[in-house]
C-alpha cells in the first residue's frame, strides 16, 4: 500500500476515532443522567461497553495505519540522496496539508502532528546523513 493510500485511510480512521469518542462521551452522559433519575442503567451501560470496544478497534486500526505509514516513510527516505530529500519535503508538505484539512473539518490533529514531527525528524537526519556522506566522498587535500 502506498503512502497516499495510507494517508487517505489514516484520515478516515482518525474520523472514526473522533466519532467514536463523541459517541462514548454522549453515552456516558446518558448513563449518568439515568443514574441520577434512578432508572435502570443496564442497557445504557451495555451500549457504553459496545461503544468503548468499537472505539478501541478504531484506535487499533489507526495505530496500525500509523505504523504502516512509518514503515513506508522509513523505506522511502532510507536512501540518503537528493531525490530522497526532495521526497521528504513533499511528505512534510502533504502532512501539513492533511493537518490543515483535519483542522478545517474540526478534527483533532494531535496524531497527524505526531506524524509531522516524525517526518521532520527523519528529514533532518536524512539531510545530515546526506551531508556527512558528501563530505566523506570529497577528495582529500594532501
Amino acid at each position: 500500500m502506498g503512502h497516499a493510500e495510507i494517508q487517505r485511510q489514516l484520515a478516515h480512521a482518525e474520523e472514526r476515532v473522533q466519532r467514536g469518542m463523541k459517541h462514548l462521551e454522549r453515552q456516558r452522559e446518558v448513563v449518568e443522567r439515568l443514574k441520577r433519575q434512578g432508572v435502570s442503567t443496564y442497557r445504557a451501560k451495555g451500549m457504553l461497553r459496545t461503544f468503548n470496544a468499537s472505539l478501541r478497534r478504531h484506535q487499533a486500526d489507526r495505530d496500525r495505519l500509523l505504523a504502516e505509514l512509518e514503515r513506508v516513510i522509513r523505506w522511502d527516505i532510507g536512501a540518503h540522496s537528493e531525490k530522497q530529500i526532495e521526497a521528504g519535503i513533499r511528505y512534510i508538505e502533504k502532512q501539513q496539508h492533511v493537518i490543515a484539512q483535519l483542522e478545517e473539518d474540526g478534527h483533532d490533529t494531535s496524531d497527524a502532528r505526531e506524524i509531522l514531527v516524525f517526518l521532520e525528524r527523519s528529514q533532518t537526519t536524512n539531510i545530515a546523513e546526506h551531508e556527512r556522506i558528501e563530505k566523506s566522498s570529497l577528495p582529500r587535500r594532501t
